[in-house]
């Protein structure tokens, strides 16, 4: 029996009840015939469950298809998606500690539902750095990201 089947024998049982309890009288037939109304309403909203029941009884019926499809596209989407937030929260981190003129590149991996970042790129050709201080800049960067991204620090790469 579908949803369908099931949802307008309910609609008609009850709309049956209440037709019969509008013209009939009050009395005795009144009442016997709420009494039939009110078993046919309890077999209707039981259909399902004596379904559920008998020896022939299908799983596939309720599941049209024995397995879960992985939409990809959507995964894929998804991982785009967390890859550009993980970009703007490394981006926001670094311009709260002075830095300025970079770039950052995310990449992440999902193994099994997992998402583990695999690599961070920052790069900062833009920047004007003097060759005495690159070391503590690049330091410096490193340290904000990892803290940001909770990552270890040889997943990040820095280049200028």
């Amino acid at each position: 029996m579908s949803l369908k089947s099931y949802a307008i024998s309910v609609a008609v049982v009850v709309v049956l009840t209440e037709i019969s309890d509008l013209l009939l009288p009050s009395g005795r037939m009144k009442s016997a015939t709420k009494m039939v109304f009110s078993l046919i309403t309890v077999l209707v909203f039981a259909s399902p469950v004596i379904t559920f029941f008998k020896n022939d009884f299908d799983f596939s019926q309720i599941f049209e298809t024995g397995s879960v499809e992985i939409n990809q596209e959507f995964v894929d989407y998804s991982n785009d998606v967390r890859e550009e937030l993980l970009e703007e929260l490394a981006v926001n981190a670094l311009k709260k500690d002075g830095f300025d003129d970079f770039s950052v590149k995310v990449e992440c991996e999902n193994i099994g539902g997992v998402v583990n970042i695999k690599k961070v790129e920052l790069n900062f050709e833009n920047s004007v750095i003097i060759d005495e201080s690159w070391h503590i800049h690049k330091t410096k960067a490193t340290e904000t990201l990892v803290n940001a991204l909770k990552i270890d620090k040889k997943v990040v790469t820095v280049d200028g």
